[in-house]
Formats: C-alpha cells, sequence, structure tokens
C-alpha cells in the first residue's frame, strides 16, 4: 500500500538522491522527536558558552497536511521517481474523494468535493503518504533558504569544529536560528525577518499557512556587570527589537510576531525549553504533568 511505496521506497530514494533534508525528523525512519529536541537545546548550550548573539524563531503552520497542494506532491514524488501509475491513483482519489459530515446525528446526506472551479487541498490526512510527502515538502522549504541565505553557523568552543543549518524541524514545527558574534540583536533581528519571510512565502505558495498567534521568537543578547559576570538581556534591555511577518496573500499588512522572555521556557514538542538554560519552566510542567490524573 501507500506505506511501502510512500513511507519506504519514496523516502529511500529522496535520501539516495540527496534530495530529503536532514533538517527535518519527522515521518523518516530513523529520525525522533527527541533528537530534535537534543539539537535545540545543544544550540541554546553554544550560545551561552560562545555569548553570541541570537535569534531563534519557532514557527507552527496551520493543518500542514490538509493544506498540501496535490498536484506539487505528484510532481515532487515523481521527482524522486515514484512510479507514473502510483502518483495518478494518489491524484485521483483526492479529487474523487467525496467529503460528508459526520456529527452524532448522523452522517449528513450532503457532501462536498473538488470541482472544475474548487479544488479540496489535502493529501489525504491520516494515509502513510502524507508524513512522507510532506518531508519532500519541507525539503524543499530548506532547499529554497540554502539559496537564498547562508547557513547559521554554530562554532564549537574549541574552535577547531562547526556545524552550519538554518534549524530543524520536526513535521510542521520549525526553529530557524540566525547567530552573529560581532553583531547587536538590532542588527540581526531584520536578517531572521527576512529568512522567516521567505519561509512565510514558500510555504504558502505550496499550500501551507504559517499560525502567525502560534509563532515567537527569542532575542538573545549579552550584557556584563560591573563585575565581569555575563548575563543575557531582557527584553526591557533591548526594547526597540521587533519582528513584523505578513501572511497569505495580504503582502501590505504586517503582523507583529511575540518576542518571549529569555527566561520564559515556552512548551514546543512537549518540552519547555528557554536560552538561559535553567528548565525552571520545564521542570514546573513535568510536576503539573506527573500529578496529574489522565
Amino acid at each position: 500500500g501507500f506505506r511501502i511505496l510512500f513511507g519506504h521506497r519514496m523516502l529511500q530514494a529522496a535520501k539516495k538522491l540527496g534530495v530529503l533534508s536532514d533538517l527535518q525528523f519527522g515521518a523518516r525512519s530513523g529520525y525522533m522527536c527527541i533528537s530534535c529536541v537534543l539539537l535545540k537545546r545543544l544550540s541554546y548550550d553554544i550560545i551561552r558558552q560562545l555569548r553570541t548573539t541570537a535569534v531563534a524563531f519557532d514557527k507552527d503552520a496551520k493543518a500542514c497536511y490538509d493544506r498540501m497542494i496535490p498536484s506539487i506532491g505528484v510532481i515532487l514524488a515523481r521527482g524522486v521517481g515514484v512510479d507514473k501509475s502510483v502518483t495518478t491513483t494518489l491524484a485521483t482519489t483526492t479529487k474523487r474523494m467525496k467529503f460528508h459530515i459526520k456529527t452524532a446525528f448522523g452522517v449528513s446526506p450532503g457532501c462536498f468535493h473538488t470541482t472544475s472551479t474548487v479544488a479540496i487541498l489535502g493529501l489525504l490526512q491520516g494515509s502513510a503518504a502524507v508524513g512522507a510527502l510532506w518531508a519532500l515538502f519541507s525539503s524543499l522549504l530548506f532547499k529554497v533558504l540554502d539559496e537564498r541565505f547562508s547557513p547559521t553557523e554554530f562554532q564549537s568552543p574549541r574552535t577547531n569544529r562547526s556545524t552550519r543549518r538554518h534549524g530543524e524541524a520536526f513535521v510542521d514545527d520549525v526553529t530557524l536560528w540566525t547567530l552573529a558574534t560581532k553583531m547587536t540583536l538590532l542588527q540581526l533581528a531584520p536578517i531572521a525577518e527576512a529568512k522567516s519571510q521567505v519561509w512565510e512565502r514558500i510555504l504558502w505558495v505550496t499550500g501551507g499557512s504559517l499560525a502567525l498567534p502560534k509563532c515567537y521568537y527569542y532575542g538573545i543578547q549579552w550584557k556584563w556587570t560591573t563585575t565581569g559576570q555575563p548575563k543575557m538581556c531582557t527584553m526591557d534591555d533591548t526594547p526597540n527589537v521587533a519582528i513584523r511577518l505578513t501572511s497569505e496573500p495580504n503582502r501590505t499588512r504586517t503582523t507583529l510576531i511575540p518576542r518571549q522572555e529569555v527566561s520564559d521556557g515556552k512548551r514546543t514538542l512537549g518540552v519547555c525549553l528557554e536560552p538561559q538554560g535553567t528548565d525552571a519552566n520545564d521542570f514546573q510542567h513535568k510536576i503539573a504533568e506527573g500529578i496529574k490524573l489522565r
């Protein structure tokens, strides 16, 4: 079925061809959510060790599987060698499928479906194909970022090793990083804004959309006390930093993205990591979860 054709054969072929991005940790054999979380944790560790100015921008997409454009999914699948008969079956199924509404009162007699003027987006939410196809979609997004921006460099404290990447993703939960050692946060924020705006644009072109109310970022800059102790600047220390994004077809109206305090761990992927690394919020969250009856 689709699990074999898309979930295994297609992804294996895409990996051999170098199409799959190593930054996507979802829907892939041998990749785990905890690995994505660990990478984020280690990134914060490096920022603290090197006293680096940084912007960590966390993004979430709206119903990513239900907004995928079927024709683009077919093109991406064909591009890595999926047989035409398989992609035709997928496209025909999504095109001819009829959707009824089921409630406590029964199934609705009417339905909605794709017509000659209205297309229903999505690639079979819940099927074995949709996760694998999203891996190709997100890999395309990261490829465009590679063409438009230089990947962010994470330097080892020993200076003899470094890695370069834009960020990491687990399905549609994405963190994009922008780091600099010789720039202020006020200078770095426009670069992070431009990178995130490109991500929003290419996500929109492929059918998706950012859930801007659920997006946020951390702005990290350092200051030193009179005794030479380094501390992360609070939002009050850098009040003029702001990131705004346009969304969907509206290219004139911008939305101010919420900025989080560096001591405030906001929950993503089940954990509450924060740049300061105290884990106070995550500790309280684990206590609350431990005593809650489910």
